[in-house]
């Protein structure tokens, strides 16, 4: 390890050590200025329609640099697809905790409702589950669409919306996003009729939200987006 000897203005004038010896000569004229531009807000919001939409990292293409990334990687596409897989597992079942053991461990209790055995098992959760997965390993996040009835009082659908196809609205004034922006054309900027606008459910309780909405009858017929992604971002 090399010691190296400064001057009372904290300027290096030798470095040595058992192999090595270097020294400086002169000195800077002016000493630069450590300092950081602002940026420019503007740089990471874009216009679709009449909203303003949040770009998905400077270039608006982070889904598409990362899934090259990985795609050109084979352990690292491999590892990924075990992962998916390992968690997955066997799929679901329906049940709900009906105590604690005295570890504090739950004790469930297998629900006997027998459309919600079937929904449990069935290929559409296979299927949402794999894609929601593949994109959240992959991209940090999943975007899962929300199918309702004709008259909004029931769920009929659930399926995941490509990573690569979503964006988000900026966040209101509130701090709350609302709206997500779906097109084949990202990363660039889509025009009229390239891309299609899905109401964003509350974070915290989807469910909920979507209980108010059902209330204020703006459910019906219509697909809403939840966000499935990582807190710590």
């Amino acid at each position: 390890m090399a010691d190296i000897l400064f001057n009372k203005s904290g300027v290096p004038l030798i470095a040595y050590g058992k192999s090595y010896q270097a020294t400086t000569t002169g000195t800077p004229s002016e000493k630069p200025k450590n300092t950081s531009q602002p940026k420019n807000p503007d740089e990471d919001k874009l216009t679709v329609g009449n909203i303003q939409v949040s770009t998905w990292r400077p270039a608006n293409d982070f889904p598409k640099k990362s899934d090259e990334i990985i795609n050109s990687v084979g352990v690292l596409n491999t590892g990924l697809k075990f992962t998916r897989n390992f968690t997955m597992g066997q799929g679901i079942f329906a049940c709900k905790v009906s105590d604690y053991d005295e570890q504090g461990n739950e004790i469930l209790e297998r629900v006997k409702d027998k459309s919600l055995i079937t929904l449990a098992n069935s290929r559409l959760i296979r299927r949402f589950m794999s894609k929601a997965l593949r994109d959240y390993l992959k991209f940090g996040c999943a975007f899962v669409q929300i199918l309702m009835n004709a008259d909004g009082s029931q769920i009929v659908g659930i399926n995941t919306i490509n990573a690569k196809y979503c964006r988000l609205s900026m966040a209101d004034q509130n701090g709350v996003i609302t709206q997500c922006i779906v097109s084949g054309k990202w990363p660039d900027t889509p025009g009229e009729g390239y891309y299609l606008v899905y109401d964003v459910l509350d974070e915290y309780d989807p469910f909920a939200d979507l209980q108010r909405r059902r209330w204020a009858q703006k459910t019906a017929g219509k697909s809403f987006i939840f966000v499935i992604r990582d807190s710590w971002g």
